[in-house]
C-alpha cells in the first residue's frame, strides 16, 4: 500500500495554513483510495491536538495511507545553502508526496560538493530535493511551471498572486538575479535570497 507524508509548520503551538494541508491529504487519499476514505483528516486541528512543544519552530510529519498512521514532531532549524548543483533526470516522477523517495535520494547523492540539487527534467527547471523554487528577475517573482510536486506553499503563493508560473529552462537561468526554495517549513518572508551564481554551472 502506498504511504504518503504531510509536513506541517507549527510556530509557538500554532498550526500554519492547515486548510492547504487538509486539501492535499484529502485529494491524495481520494485519488488512491476513494472518496469515502478521507473523513479522518477533515479537521487537522483536532488530529494535531496534542502538540508536545508549545514554543518555538516545530516540524510535524504525518505518515498516512488511507488513514493517518503516525504523527511525529521535531524542533526545526531552517537549512542554509552555499551551492546548488543541476542534476538531470528526464524520467523522474513525484506528483504526490510519497513517503518512498528513493529516486530523489539517488539524485541528491550526486550533488558532489554542493549542498543541494536542482532537478532538471527535459531541460526544464523543476524543484530541489525538498522544495519548490522561486526566481526573481529584478522586478517579478516566478516559479517554474514544471514542478515535480505542487507544494502547498507554492499553491498558496500562486493563489495570493505573490508569484506567477513560468517555463524556466537551463538557458533561462541567466535572466534571473536571485532565487529561493519554498516548502511548508519556509518563513513567510524569505530570510535568504540566493544569488543565481550559486547554481553550479556543471550539470550532473
Amino acid at each position: 500500500m502506498c504511504q504518503f507524508i504531510e509536513t506541517i509548520q507549527i510556530v509557538d503551538g500554532n498550526i500554519l495554513h492547515p486548510q492547504w494541508h487538509k486539501f492535499r491529504m484529502k485529494r491524495t487519499i481520494e485519488h488512491f483510495f476513494g472518496c469515502n476514505k478521507s473523513s479522518e483528516i477533515s479537521d487537522i486541528q483536532n488530529v494535531l491536538a496534542q502538540i508536545p512543544f508549545p514554543h518555538g519552530l516545530l516540524k510535524c510529519r504525518i505518515l498516512y495511507s488511507s488513514a493517518i498512521e503516525n504523527i511525529e514532531y521535531f524542533p526545526y532549524t531552517r537549512p542554509q545553502f552555499q551551492k546548488f548543483r543541476l542534476i538531470h533526470c528526464d524520467d523522474i516522477e513525484y506528483s504526490f508526496k510519497f513517503a518512498a523517495r528513493a529516486d530523489i535520494e539517488e539524485l541528491f547523492g550526486k550533488r558532489g560538493n554542493a549542498d543541494e540539487i536542482i532537478i532538471v527534467k527535459n531541460e526544464c527547471i523543476t524543484d530541489t530535493s525538498i522544495a519548490n523554487l522561486v526566481f526573481f528577475d529584478g522586478k517579478h517573482y516566478f516559479t517554474p511551471d514544471t514542478p515535480l510536486l505542487r507544494g502547498t506553499r507554492r499553491e498558496r503563493m500562486l493563489d495570493e498572486g505573490i508569484i506567477a508560473e513560468k517555463r524556466i529552462t537551463i538557458v533561462d537561468l541567466t535572466d534571473f538575479v536571485s532565487f529561493f526554495p519554498i516548502n511548508a517549513m519556509s518563513p513567510e518572508t524569505p530570510e535568504i535570497l540566493y544569488d543565481i551564481s550559486q547554481i553550479e554551472k556543471k550539470q550532473g
